[in-house]
């Protein structure tokens, strides 16, 4: 259907100087136009497009009001052919096929086409891309989509996501790690902080979260993740728990560089590597040299179009053995995958299934029911392991009953501890299951280095079948760079070399008079110095780049310049270098030199990566020593918290024990505490009693003057054992209120009936009063003497006949330890309460009326121990129109 498929396209690319702006679709035509400048597009502002948020309002309407160049229309489908060079089946020649382009949509698409769409992404050829301004006149086939547009895709797609096979990053891993060299991170750094350097400095186009996921990823240490880590965790990075997701913010935690890195990728392979180039801005390589294959130390993952990579980690101190066999010239031995800090086993498959391996958790029956699970298979995560237990332990929504009863957890961040019960039955049938008890609790996981899948030198996706083919690749490249490096590490030196005999000879030369560098022309000292068979050296353009910018421009012809350039070593040097002691030293500094450069050309390229191997060893040593001590501290912070946690169990037996003892006291023990409390209330009430009184006018009548409140009827119920007993001279009866049956009884009752609610005979207890020391009794023996003056007021002589009810307010017992600490009741002033009723009520606390309220016989008191006696009076006189007495 003609017009069935359109396309909108937005630049990527802008080119801008002045009024001149220039737009480019893809990436591929843009590096073409900045070639066809000749000077790199110097003086043109480079901008990339990341998308229509990166395009202003303005340049949006520019896109819509210019469709004929940003609207794009596909050909027809049927009438799309094209002619493709492939290789015939010897390999010997390339022949010409038409392909249609229904063909290439279902190799591009179809599942089932997968090695025919990697034979199409290998066979990219550089400088490939759609030009789309050619292709708007007649419409764009959908071949020339697929070969020229789908592919540069497919291929970028790729490269973020295979590693490469050198040093076993890929690109966003090597920015990290050329940003942290470029700034020479020796000391911490916020993770979000070098997040932003990076992107400044390796032109990193993409979400700056996912650049600190690498960067997070890149100093992980935990097992499942690096079993070398080149950045340094300082902070929360994530555990093994929940397999670094649990790391914190990246702008909480900091990171640099590892000690052991520089010793991996070595200084002296910097100047080797092939740079790339960002708009004039030199960023990382295209792949970097280390010492050792960091693909197989820390392993890859990765999934791209066409081609997804899974590598293995292996041991780093077995693949050191193995270069140095390779060295010597002996054959390699075989390799088992290694995870730092996996305590499992790994156990190799054979026949068809070799090249796989089989990863062992640790499960042992410490008992008939109890069984501890010490290990997990890698990337098990301690907390999808937790989950997968809880759904043994309810069954599930098709099992009732759960195949175990519980489990607890001893986990630390770096080891794993399950401790599961179940029945004897149950444990019995899962030995008995085919594959055991690891069968039973999922504990093996199986790895393959069969889709061992990297970028090769050349820039092409290679499979790898086994650890040993990626070691024997790696070895070729990297020998013939050790060779580079002894070529320009020999270039350095002798430099360095003619650079002090220079050096030195000038010196001397200046200090005995021979050569004169003062008050002459800069012309005559370059002249001389030329004749005299000084070396003309370039300085290092890194180096002293800043300082060619502050050189003060001085009017000169082109060769004078030229040697002002090279002879700027000599002349450069301070006043103070020319002396004889500089020269002195400036010999000892070229006879070292001049010995390195003999020693390093008699050393052989192996011998210096041998050194290096030592190196990384050396490292690696006292990195583990490091984790050791670090692992030590856990066991004895663990050690210390068990010691704790069974101190602290033994204290809350003895404290419960303690607490079932006291429960187990007689039930009619005496309660000081209970004594108070009724003391405080009885003597709270009075005073707000009288205080109300007071604010009463005095031409107010009471309401209540005629009516009294009775006690109203209630239950009678035995008082509990743990309370005093009524006294037994007395037999009135005693009636129970709750505490809100008290308050609601209260407010209807008159202050006489109040005070006859609130009344209790003075217990059976030594006292003594601030001014005349009466003596109370005690509680357990509530007597009233005849001496003693109580006096009450009925209404009626019906009243005054019958028994005596004395209402008491039981008060909840409370434990010692919850206890308010009661405070001194001090001595209250003498308050009277004037009254226009009949009925009028005192309370007097002077000395003259105590003598008729004394005790006849003063009773010795109860001890009690570590409290002070409260010594308090009560001198109640209740008085009513009939002037009826009743004495207890």
């Amino acid at each position: 259907i003609d017009g069935f498929l359109q396309q909108f396209i937005t630049p990527i690319v802008k080119a801008t100087k002045g009024k001149k702006s220039h737009t480019f679709f893809t990436l591929p035509e843009f590096d073409a136009w900045k070639e066809s400048t000749g000077n790199d597009a110097k003086g043109f502002v480079i901008k990339y497009y990341k998308g229509l948020g990166t395009s202003t309002s303005v340049e949006a309407k520019e896109y819509f009001s210019n469709l004929d160049l940003h609207e794009v229309h596909f050909a027809n489908l049927k009438d799309d052919r094209t002619i493709i060079e492939a290789t015939s089946d010897d390999e010997m020649d390339v022949v010409e096929e038409e392909v249609l382009g229904s063909d290439l949509i279902e190799m591009a698409f179809s599942k089932g086409r997968v090695e025919d769409r990697k034979t199409w992404l290998n066979n990219l050829k550089k400088n490939t891309f759609l030009n789309y301004s050619e292709a708007q006149s007649k419409g764009v086939q959908y071949s020339d989509f697929i070969n020229k547009e789908l592919i540069l895709f497919s291929q970028a797609d790729n490269k973020r996501s295979i590693p490469h096979v050198m040093d076993g990053f890929k690109p966003s891993q090597r920015k990290v790690l050329f940003s942290c060299f470029k700034r020479k991170l020796k000391a911490e750094i916020k993770v979000a902080q070098l997040a932003g350097y990076i992107g400044e400095h390796s032109a990193y186009h993409h979400g700056e979260a996912s650049l600190n996921g690498t960067i997070i990823n890149m100093a992980q240490s935990f097992c499942g993740s690096n079993n070398l880590n080149v950045l340094t965790p300082s902070g929360q990075f994530g555990t093994r728990r929940m397999g670094g997701k649990d790391a914190a913010s990246p702008r909480y935690i900091f990171t640099m560089l590892e000690k052991v890195t520089r010793t991996i990728f070595h200084p002296d392979d910097d100047a080797l590597l092939n740079y790339l180039n960002d708009d004039g801005l030199s960023i990382e390589p295209e792949y970097y040299m280390p010492v050792i294959p960091m693909t197989l130390v820390n392993g890859s993952d990765g999934i791209g179009t066409g081609w997804s990579s899974s590598v293995p980690n292996y041991d780093t101190r077995d693949i050191i053995k193995n270069l140095r066999k390779l060295i010597s010239g002996d054959e390699a031995e075989a390799m088992l995958p290694y995870y730092y800090g996996f305590t499992g086993e790994v156990l190799p498959e054979t026949g068809n299934r070799e090249g796989s391996f089989i990863l062992k958790g640790k499960i042992e029956r410490k008992d008939d029911t109890t069984l501890l699970i010490s290990e997990l298979p890698i990337r098990k995560w301690t907390q999808d392991y937790k989950v997968f237990l809880e759904e043994m332990m309810t069954g599930g929504a098709k099992n009732a009953e759960g195949d175990i009863k519980d489990f607890s957890e001893n986990h630390t961040d770096t080891t794993v501890s399950f401790t599961i019960i179940a029945t004897k039955e149950k444990i019995d049938s899962f030995e008995k299951e085919k594959k055991g008890l690891e069968g039973k609790f999922k504990l093996s996981t199986t790895i393959s280095t069969s889709n061992m899948n990297l970028f090769d030198a050349e820039g092409r996706i290679t499979k790898y079948n086994s650890p040993l083919e990626i070691l024997e690749t790696f070895y070729n490249m990297r020998l013939q760079f050790y060779s580079k490096r002894k070529e320009l590490l020999l270039k350095v030196l002798r430099r360095d070399q003619k650079t002090l005999s220079n050096k030195a000879r000038f010196v001397e030369e200046v200090c005995s008079g021979d050569l004169v560098v003062s008050n002459r022309k800069r012309s005559d000292i370059l002249s001389d110095l030329q004749q005299r068979g000084y070396d003309v050296l370039e300085k290092d353009k890194e180096k002293y780049a800043s300082e060619d910018a502050e050189e003060e421009e001085i009017e000169e012809t082109a060769s004078d310049a030229q040697l002002a350039k090279g002879y700027e070593y000599l002349l450069g040097m301070k006043i103070w270098s020319l002396s004889y002691e500089k020269a002195q030293q400036l010999r000892a500094q070229l006879q070292e030199k001049t010995k390195a450069v003999e020693d390093l050309e008699a050393t052989d390229p192996s011998e210096i990566w041998l050194k290096d191997l030592d190196a990384i060893e050396e490292a690696l040593e006292q990195r583990d020593e490091a984790m050791e001590a670090a692992c030590e501290d856990e066991r004895r912070a663990q050690s210390k918290h068990t010691q704790y946690q069974a101190k602290k169990k033994k204290k809350v037996a003895v404290n419960k024990k303690k607490a079932t003892k006291k429960k187990s006291k007689k039930a009619d023990e005496w309660d000081s505490d209970l004594e108070n409390d009724l003391d405080d209330d009885f003597n709270s009430d009075i005073e707000n009693v009288a205080m109300a009184e007071v604010k009463k006018p005095t031409g107010e009548k009471k309401a209540t003057q005629s009516k009294k409140a009775r006690v109203p009827k209630k239950k009678t119920e035995k008082v509990p054992a743990a309370l005093p007993s009524s006294t037994k001279e007395d037999d009135g009866e005693i009636i129970e209120l709750s505490d809100q049956e008290d308050d609601i009884f209260e407010e209807t009752l008159s202050l006489a009936d109040r005070m006859k609610n609130r009344l209790m005979v003075s217990p059976k207890k030594s006292f003594a009063t601030s001014t005349g020391g009466v003596k109370r009794p005690s509680p357990r023996e509530m007597s009233v003497d005849e001496d003693e003056d109580c006096t009450f007021d009925f209404d009626d002589e019906e009243e005054m006949k019958a028994p005596t009810k004395v209402v008491k307010k039981i008060a909840s017992k409370k434990p010692a330890s919850k206890r308010p600490k009661k405070m001194p009741v001090k001595a209250r002033s003498k308050k009277v309460v004037e009254s226009d009723s009949e009925d009028e009520i005192e309370f007097d606390e002077d000395d003259e009326d105590d003598d008729d309220f004394a005790p006849s016989e003063p009773v010795k008191p109860r001890a009690r121990t570590g409290r002070a006696t409260k010594q308090t009076s009560y001198v109640v006189d209740i008085s009513s129109d009939d002037d009826s007495d009743f004495e207890g």
